[in-house]
């Protein structure tokens, strides 16, 4: 989120980092919805709207990583919210926070497992003075952060964070750690794949994060990928 005039800082979870010596708590895995007979999409779909109308509710008590798992399976990451953000910086920019608030609520209205969007509604409720709103939006991003960042410390292939996306792992590198990726190989090992980033911090230190896909989630190849940096 570095390309607009109005750009959202990271440095929303301030997580103490020495040599990215986090302190979290690890927990397991989420298992992937398959068995022999039964449509995993149309189980997916069920399950994820099922998990979304008690977050409407203000439940937040669900089961997090299961409820990104499945907005994976049922198909709704395959929406590319890149071009609706640069258009709501852009209206926060020109102070037309109604247009603002309507395109993020259109980013979770596609995925509302997708932090970007509750965190781009969160921006938008505090610019409006509506804090009750925006904690509301920041209760949701902190419960999908927390559900990445309590799997793993992203120190080495065995304590890699579990993500469901290319996007989780995006955010947590500039929302969260409030860095720049610098380079990324998908590697090979053990088995599954693992994404390696260098990333380099605000401070300018620089650190490699490991991250890996669940089964469910995004399909990934061995390769080396240098990205440009934000």
């Amino acid at each position: 989120m570095r390309s607009a005039a109005f750009r959202l800082k990271g440095k929303f979870y301030l997580l103490g980092l020495g040599v990215l010596g986090l302190s979290f708590a690890s927990v397991g895995e989420c298992v992937a919805l398959s068995a022999p007979g039964i449509d995993v999409r149309s189980l997916a779909t069920g399950k994820y709207e099922t998990l979304k109308t008690r977050v409407i509710g203000n439940d937040l008590s669900i089961d997090w990583a299961e409820f990104r798992n499945v907005a994976v399976q049922a198909g709704l990451d395959g929406y590319d919210w890149h071009p609706a953000r640069e258009r709501i910086l852009k209206s926060l920019d020109e102070g037309n926070l109604p247009v603002a608030l309507s395109g993020a609520q259109t980013v979770i209205a596609h995925n509302m497992a997708n932090p970007e969007g509750h965190l781009l509604a969160m921006t938008v409720y505090q610019q409006m003075g509506m804090e009750q709103s925006a904690d509301r939006e920041r209760s949701i991003v902190d419960a999908l952060v927390k559900s990445i960042m309590t799997s793993g410390d992203g120190s080495t292939e065995q304590k890699a964070w579990s993500t469901v996306s290319r996007s989780e792992e995006e955010f947590v590198v500039n929302m969260v750690l409030d860095a720049d990726t610098e380079s990324q190989a998908t590697v090979l090992a053990d088995g599954r794949a693992y994404d390696r980033r260098t990333v380099r911090m605000e401070d300018g230190g620089e650190h490699v994060l490991w991250f890996k896909s669940t089964p469910e989630s995004h399909t990934t190849t061995v390769a080396s990928v240098v990205l440009p940096a934000r």
